[in-house]
């Protein structure tokens, strides 16, 4: 993803889009089985490994429905944690009442910042 970092004007782009338009890129080669629309994104800027380990999940809230959040601050942050979300009914949902909710989390060194991580 480092690779794509402005858009066709030459402008840069934020982590959030780059982040956003790949997942939205990848859900193509599902045929129409995975809705796009259905996504949220959160991006959480961390600045050490102290803040990893008592990181306590989400920034979001329960009730935040938006499609996108970013918490903390990307420059001068050595790690980000990218969260995507997917709210989908199983195929056999007259056996499972309740919608469900795939999550999943990628760590991630930013490059850019590396000189400001410290072990």
């Amino acid at each position: 993803m480092a690779s794509v970092d402005h858009d066709r004007q030459g402008r840069p782009q934020s982590f959030m889009s780059i982040f956003k338009r790949v997942v939205t890129e990848e859900t193509k080669r599902y045929g129409g089985l995975v809705d796009s629309e259905k996504f949220r994104f959160t991006v959480q800027y961390l600045d050490s490994v102290d803040d990893l380990e008592r990181y306590q999940g989400d920034c979001r809230s329960k009730d935040d429905t938006a499609p996108e959040i970013e918490c903390g601050r990307s420059k001068h942050s050595a790690l980000a944690l990218y969260a995507v979300e997917y709210d989908y009914t199983p195929i056999f949902s007259n056996l499972i009442a309740d919608p469900s909710v795939l999550r999943r989390e990628v760590i991630v060194i930013q490059e850019y910042e590396r000189d400001a991580f410290a072990i």
